[in-house]
């Protein structure tokens, strides 16, 4: 999956602060 930069940057910081994956919050969001 292509995302923007600024957006991939985004859901990393956010990733890191929930302690998970890039794949593991990408993977969760599209299985729900």
């Amino acid at each position: 999956m292509r995302i923007p930069p600024e957006k991939h940057r985004e859901l990393a910081i956010r990733c890191a602060e929930e302690g998970i994956s890039l794949n593991q919050f990408i993977l969760s969001h599209l299985s729900t």
